[in-house]
């Protein structure tokens, strides 16, 4: 995952976020998260004000690659995944 400046384009940030594919980024509205989802089967969270040597949290529970991931927009701490298992997880 390559983060950059928005305003002077320059990359800020890279991080080697899985082993495999990324299919999908999410930026949560308010705090300083990422959630990341990977043909690795896994979802990790990301704070950027932490150090991004390293997860904040990893999610597992598909069991094919996940494809897709979503915050609730009208509940923030919440966040919905969907997998190529034909399942929708909600965390």
């Amino acid at each position: 995952v390559r983060m950059f400046n928005y305003n002077s384009l320059e990359k800020v940030h890279e991080i080697e976020a899985h082993t495999d594919y990324i299919r999908c980024i999410a930026v949560h509205p308010n705090l300083p998260y990422l959630l990341s989802c990977s043909d690795d089967m896994s979802i990790k969270l990301w704070d950027w004000d932490k150090s991004l040597a390293s997860p904040t949290n990893v999610f597992e529970g598909h069991a094919h690659y996940v494809m897709m991931l979503q915050w609730n927009p009208k509940d923030s701490t919440i966040f919905a995944s969907c997998s190529l298992d034909r399942s929708i997880k909600v965390w």
